[in-house]
């Protein structure tokens, strides 16, 4: 059976490599979410 999982999210002020990097050296993840025809 699969489980669910939540994630919290929130929008990057900058978009590139190197903001996508310091969002890295920060711990955090960056990433793209698509879903559901809502907005992110």
């Amino acid at each position: 059976m699969a489980t669910v999982k939540e994630l919290k999210a929130t929008a990057r002020p900058k978009a590139g490599k190197g903001a996508a990097r310091a969002e890295r050296r920060a711990g955090r993840i960056p990433a793209v979410i698509y879903g559901n025809n809502q907005p992110p």
